[in-house]
């Protein structure tokens, strides 16, 4: 229980820093970690390089991928980092155990499809010729044709938009690849 109460006091302090799905994440993963600490009945916070090695090899044999459990190491490194101890997964150990994964698992990963000109068409398609059909059509349109993520199109202000006989532009205020 206190290494959760840890985790709230560290994830607060750095919480205007990163973004809040950021947080999120490194909130749920190093949970996972420390829930696997207590029934190791092993501190999560600092932990160990060999805690951490067993955790990456259970977790490589409960079916989740090697992406999802990467992830999780970076939670591990980040919450260290955030809290002043040295960074756990660094050590040999760890990187041996990294190294068993993705030969067990492999490093593929997924990639998201993009939506081709045909879907595009069948999400016009289906939108209505109200207020909210129009602004639907108009959103799609802006995001298809400027390939801006989600949180890009709903950050975009009217003031964003320069329109000339030149051709038009949009400011970009904020990335996620900033």
């Amino acid at each position: 229980m206190e290494d959760f109460k840890k985790l709230a006091t560290i994830l607060s302090h750095v919480a205007d820093a990163y973004a809040p799905n950021t947080i999120r994440a490194y909130k749920a993963d190093f949970e996972e970690f420390i829930r696997f600490c207590e029934n190791s009945n092993v501190p999560a916070l600092p932990a160990d390089a060999d805690t951490v090695a067993r955790f990456i090899n259970e977790t490589s044999q409960s079916g989740q991928r090697a992406a999802s459990i990467r992830r999780k190491l970076v939670a591990i490194t980040a919450v260290h980092r955030f809290s002043r101890h040295p960074d756990p997964t660094k050590d040999t150990e760890v990187k041996l155990a990294i190294r068993k994964m993705h030969r067990k698992l492999g490093r593929a990963m997924g990639q998201a499809h993009g939506i081709t000109e045909n879907l595009f068409d069948q999400l016009l398609a289906v939108t209505s010729d109200d207020l909210r059909g129009k602004r639907d059509r108009a959103l799609l349109y802006l995001a298809y044709d400027t390939m801006r993520r989600r949180s890009e199109l709903v950050s975009l202000r009217v003031e964003d938009l320069k329109i000339s006989d030149a051709g038009s532009a949009i400011f970009l205020r904020k990335s996620k690849t900033d």
